[in-house]
């Protein structure tokens, strides 16, 4: 369980040197390279995702708080690729998880 953290901290650290927490906006990110700033998006959600987890099963509180202002990075486009068949469930499924997530986030 300590390595786990210890880990994901190293993680979460190097995210942030990357400035992955922060919103395309404000990195000046050029808007045509949309794969890249998704990209960043994700990845950053995934390793503050997995501070969270590590945070729930060790039973201490994460290290950085979800509504930390430091964090204005954007959530990941939720596109489906016009050459992936899927179902409308699908489809319903990723729109009302954004709808969900925009919710919990303090505006």
């Amino acid at each position: 369980m300590v390595k786990m953290r210890l880990r994901q901290g190293h993680a979460l650290q190097l995210a942030m040197d990357l400035n992955l927490h922060r919103s395309d906006a404000s990195l000046r990110l050029p808007i045509d390279q949309e794969w890249t700033r998704d990209m960043r998006r994700r990845t950053w959600w995934i390793a503050f995702g997995q501070l969270c987890q590590a945070s729930v099963m060790s039973g201490i509180p994460p290290s950085l708080a979800p509504f930390d202002p430091r964090i204005t990075a954007e959530f990941p486009a939720c596109r489906i690729d016009p050459e992936v068949r899927s179902s409308s469930l699908l489809l319903r499924a990723c729109g009302q998880t954004s709808r969900d997530v925009s919710l919990l986030r303090p505006g």
